[in-house]
């Protein structure tokens, strides 16, 4: 017979598995979660409904970013830089000290009963510890005063959203009417401190610009007298920017530069034909370059031309010969000429230019002698007409800044506008209901998954066989479901009243599942047993035995529980005949002790506490009795003790074929099993795999779709309940 031993546990999931996990959890603990997300719903609407209404009314200020003054007066009194720091500045000032008290002034909210609402805990003080002084009453008055600003402060909420030059302003209160009228108060208050300001700033620079506009009166008027006096006192006469010899001196200067240009232009002539004779003369370029020299050369060649071709056809002596040649003797005679006259021409313009250099250069010898001593005075005078100037420039950007701030104190408009007055709030916006009721269902839904994950922790029982197929590694036979019997009615007998109920189907299944336990070698003798009393095992066993009997097969049916026996009186057998404990005893053969089911199964019963039930279980003649069934019949069921209680069960179970462990459906604790399948592994006992009893179908389907309850729901139209 192949043993089979207790699997190590199968830790390994994938992440389908957790997901599958997760929305199992979910789906089981959906109404648990809901109905505490219901009750936070509830308890969030008692809340809401029994805070006070809180009102909020918003104005809208613009800070305008565009210059609004009528003149360019950028430096004196600049509009608002639309950076978002200016922007935080403004927010800043409408929430500043100045911007308060003008509000409680305008709305007189020291006789204001709601924020002035009885004495200061620093007005108790004085009350108590001092005297009634002028003194006092003053240091009464700033505490009271400084009480309602921190009053008025703490409902006003200021904000830009980053976005715009818009700056909301909104006043939160119990009185909606109050909300709507503070709001107001701070946006026109704020216009009202950022007028006065600028009123104030501009007062001071025309101030200011007043006396520094009489000293710089005074000092311009001293630097032009003297810049006068100096003038007349050394005679400077001055033409533009320049003295009289400046400009005579400039003039003179450039004439000389020109003339000494064109006298280097004909000395370059004049070298280029120096020392020059006979024909190089004649191709000199200034000769070169004469119109008349060039018409003549062209004449000469066109007379060799002809000199050439007469001179093929005739003689030295011919006539025409002779012309040729003295007509060519003509024409260069006439180029000699022109060469002459072109050079004596060259010579001439070069004595000219150089006369004229030598005039330019002493007029410009006696200029410069007259202009030293006036440069020096002119040094000295430009330095007074600057000193002058400047005074003058500073005295007229003063003037004309005196003259803007005079216009723009009649015309100041403020950066900022209001665009949207508050208004009188209709609805509180706290407590918001759809807020709270949001709130207390997502508080509530938490709450509830807390208590659904602290419930599920703290239920140790199994709920699927693919749990314990994880934990213990122990392979899953079934389940079998909490049988639809009528009041009074056994599930023993209703699984012959029924026998193609969810039970009895679920009973077939498990006997498959123990037959494929070993295909080699199927099991005969199956022992089965549990880790309490009270968990099914007694009457899964008997349930077995029926439905195979009943089905035709020869089964029988051993209680081996004989300290609590229960077979004989669920089945309702004769007590008074010899149970098992008497045939192992050898006070009674097997036929007088076997009884008949209604099933047609033989059972052999146990009805009174042995006085040594384990000697008699591990006795060669308990093996001799199991060998002698084999022979006789096809299947034999033996129901035997918890094993948690005593070892009675491992004993059987090492006899048996096999060994069935039955559990109660969340009710035997993970811990207690696990204890009880070492037990079994301890004694080598084979393990045909584990059954859950007592199942609720329709709860189970909420731990997974691996067990049958959800083959069940599917398929049962396949079964007669």
């Amino acid at each position: 017979m192949t043993h089979y031993p207790i699997a190590q546990p199968q830790n390994q999931s994938t992440a389908m598995d957790e997901v599958r996990k997760l929305y199992l959890f979910a789906r089981r603990n959906a109404r648990l979660v809901g109905g505490v997300a219901l009750a936070g719903m509830a308890l969030a609407f008692v809340l809401a409904m029994t805070l006070p209404a809180r009102f909020s009314s918003e104005a809208l200020i613009m800070l305008d970013p565009r210059k609004t003054n009528a003149t360019n007066m950028e430096a004196v009194l600049s509009s608002m830089p639309s950076e978002s720091p200016a922007i935080r500045s403004e927010i800043d000032i409408m929430r500043s000290r100045s911007v308060i008290d003008r509000v409680i002034d305008q709305l007189n909210l020291l006789d204001d009963p709601h924020f002035n609402n009885g004495l200061s805990a620093t007005n108790r003080f004085f009350d108590l510890f001092s005297r009634d002084t002028p003194q006092t009453r003053e240091i009464k008055k700033i505490a009271t005063r400084d009480n309602i600003a921190r009053k008025l402060l703490s409902g006003l909420d200021v904000s830009n959203d980053g976005r715009s030059y818009s700056i909301a302003i909104v006043y939160h209160s119990t009185n909606p009417a109050q909300s709507a009228e503070l709001a107001n108060a701070f946006a026109d208050q704020y216009l009202a401190d950022q007028y006065e300001v600028k009123l104030e700033l501009a007062r001071r620079i025309d101030e200011w610009l007043s006396r520094r506009m009489d000293d710089l009166r005074g000092k311009v008027k001293i630097a032009e007298e003297a810049v006068e006096k100096f003038k007349n006192d050394h005679n400077l006469v001055e033409v533009g920017d320049e003295t009289l010899t400046e400009q005579q001196l400039g003039d003179i200067n450039a004439q000389l530069i020109e003339a000494r240009a064109s006298l280097s232009q004909t000395q370059a002539r004049l070298q280029s034909v120096q020392g020059v004779t006979g024909s190089r003369l004649e191709s000199a370029p200034i000769v070169i370059a004469s119109p008349l020299i060039q018409q003549l050369k062209q004449q000469e060649a066109e007379v060799r031309r002809k000199e050439a071709d007469l001179s093929t056809r005739y003689g030295d002596r011919h006539p025409l010969m002779i012309d040729a040649r003295n007509e060519l003797r003509s024409i260069e005679d006439k180029i000699g000429e022109e060469v002459a006259k072109t050079i004596a021409g060259v010579r001439n313009d070069n004595d000219i230019a150089q006369s004229k250099v030598d005039s330019l250069e002493d007029q410009l010898t006696k200029l410069k002698a007259e202009a030293g001593q006036g440069n020096q005075d002119m040094v000295t005078l430009r330095q007074l007409q600057r000193e002058a100037a400047a005074d003058r420039s500073l005295y007229e950007s003063f003037l004309n800044r005196f003259k803007e701030v005079a216009a723009q104190q009649d015309l100041q408009i403020s950066d900022s506008r209001i665009i949207a007055r508050a208004t009188l709030p209709v609805t509180p916006y706290f407590p918001n209901f759809k807020m709270f009721l949001a709130l207390g269902a997502v508080l509530g839904g938490i709450l509830g998954l807390v208590i659904a994950l602290v419930l599920e922790h703290l239920d140790r029982g199994l709920r699927s066989l693919s749990t314990a197929e994880q934990i213990y590694g122990i392979s899953p036979l079934g389940i079998t479901p909490i049988a639809d019997v009528a009041p009074g009615q056994l599930v023993t007998d209703y699984i012959l009243e029924k026998p193609l109920s969810v039970y009895a189907e679920s009973i077939r299944s498990i006997r498959a599942s123990i037959h494929f336990s070993n295909v080699d070698n199927p099991p005969k003798v199956i022992a089965v047993t549990s880790s309490f009393p009270n968990e099914g095992k007694t009457i899964f066993s008997i349930s077995l035995a029926r439905l195979m009997a009943a089905s035709g097969h020869k089964v029988m049916l051993i209680d081996a529980d004989l300290r609590r026996p229960r077979v004989y009186s669920t089945l309702s057998l004769d007590k008074t005949k010899p149970g098992l404990a008497a045939v192992l005893a050898g006070e009674a053969t097997l036929a007088e002790a076997i009884q008949k089911d209604a099933s047609g199964a033989d059972v052999l019963i146990s009805y009174a506490k042995a006085p040594n039930p384990q000697d008699l279980l591990n006795s060669h003649q308990m093996e001799k009795l199991l060998a002698s069934l084999r022979e006789k019949y096809e299947m034999i069921v033996i129901d035997t003790p918890p094993i948690m209680a005593v070892a009675d069960a491992a004993l059987i179970g090492q006899k048996a074929d096999t060994t069935v462990y039955v559990a109660r459906w969340a009710s035997t604790p993970r811990e207690v099993i696990g204890e009880g399948l070492k037990q079994m592994a301890k004694f080598n006992v084979r393990m045909a795999g584990m059954v859950l009893s007592q199942v609720d179908l329709t709860d189970h389907k909420q731990y997974g779709f691996d067990d049958y309850s959800h083959y069940y729901g599917q398929y049962k139209a396949y079964y007669a309940n």
